[in-house]
């Protein structure tokens, strides 16, 4: 497996619609605007502060629910086709509110709702929880539906956060460029979601001010400081007022779309996509996942100067996991940045079968280990010189 591209993408005449429409599903809708705008500046804001709501939303009980169907036997291709058909529903709702999903890991999704210039906060919650009431009556609807068919039923847990949050590019594009989300309002969220039980949302301090502020505070109950949604307002999502639809195709039309947003896509993920592999389908492998944390880059309470000051470590750290993650076939997936630190997912032997992926995974932590302490110890000699 190579990280270099098989062809240059801005030599190539006319771009297949069709591959960029499968290009854009791995790049988040607020990042496909930014980039289909003409004369964009996009990549001089590399760090980009902003504010309105992020979401986490997490399936109850997934891998229990995932490794009972395996065990029964089942076609695959079923439980492929539910998750797709799922998954599509909540990406195209957020999307009608103006939402983004910026990461998948596993069955959770972060999603944010920036607030637009001619928005207020409150503006913005309202578009927030209207998408997240609408995707709670859709799964209702759905498993009524798929009971039918499949033994199972999908249930989100939805934490939300409101506050400052920032959107990070990390990578070049000499390789290939991340957006991530870090800062407050995703650290919230994912907290939210914690507290969640059961199919519900659970909204934070400061979100629960725009809930009052919008005349909704009755609806929900405080447990421990925390707000769940009790009592759902009835037919709430259609008060709220949805943004223009973006018809997509008309990006692909702008000459400079097609080379802007290869510079988004993984070449792994790009690999897919030549190959016709198209959105959410695959198969089912057992597969050896390596965590690695680094501790100590960003704290909880993020700033925009904690950021900037550790961004160039940050970029360091993430071409060190992509290089590493290629010399051992293995695959990185986004990294999460919250109050944890920087966390990568390293997964051996997907989208390529591998042999013996338990020694891959070992000898890749241990070269992560070394590669770490080489740089300390360049550091230090640095600073003796100094």
């Amino acid at each position: 497996m190579s990280s270099s591209y098989t062809e240059n993408p801005l030599e190539k005449q006319e771009a297949d619609s069709e591959e960029m429409f499968l290009m854009t599903r791995y790049i988040p809708f607020r990042v496909s605007k930014q980039i289909a705008t003409p004369n964009s500046t996009f990549m001089e804001k590399l760090i980009e502060h902003l504010e309105g709501v992020v979401i986490y939303l997490d399936i109850k009980g997934f891998t229990s629910i995932v490794n009972g169907y395996m065990q029964s036997g089942r076609d695959v291709a079923e439980l492929r086709n539910t998750l797709s058909d799922y998954y599509s529903v909540i990406i195209e709702t957020v999307r009608e509110f103006g939402g983004s999903v910026f990461q998948f890991a596993g069955d959770s999704i972060l999603i944010c709702f920036d607030r637009f210039p001619t928005e207020t906060n409150d503006d913005t919650f309202r578009r927030a929880l209207g998408a997240m009431i609408l995707v709670l009556e859709l799964s209702d609807n759905y498993n009524t539906v798929s009971q039918k068919y499949i033994n199972f039923s999908l249930h989100p847990k939805i934490g939300m956060g409101q506050g400052d949050f920032f959107q990070v590019m990390v990578g070049s594009r000499g390789s290939y460029i991340t957006p991530v989300l870090a800062g407050t309002a995703v650290v919230q969220a994912v907290k939210m979601e914690e507290m969640c039980t059961r199919q519900e949302i659970v909204i934070s301090p400061s979100a629960y001010q725009s809930a009052c502020n919008i005349g909704l505070g009755a609806n929900f109950a405080e447990v421990e400081g925390f707000y769940h949604l009790a009592d759902i307002p009835e037919g709430f999502a259609n008060t709220v007022e949805r943004p223009d639809w973006v018809d997509q195709y008309e990006w692909f039309s702008h000459p400079e779309f097609y080379s802007r947003a290869f510079s988004f896509v993984n070449p792994v993920i790009w690999n897919q996509i030549k190959n016709n592999v198209e959105g959410f389908d695959g198969d089912y492998r057992e597969v050896t996942c390596c965590m690695v944390r680094f501790d100590g880059v960003f704290p909880e309470l993020i700033t925009e100067d904690s950021i900037a000051d550790g961004y160039v470590r940050m970029n360091e750290i993430y071409e060190t996991m992509q290089v590493l993650a290629e010399r051992f076939y293995s695959y990185c997936g986004k990294p999460d940045l919250s109050d944890k630190g920087i966390v990568f997912p390293v997964f051996f032997g997907m989208p390529t079968a591998i042999e013996d992926k338990e020694s891959a995974a070992i000898l890749f932590a241990d070269a992560i280990i070394k590669e770490e302490k080489k740089t300390l110890i360049e550091k230090l000699k640095e600073l003796l010189k100094d």
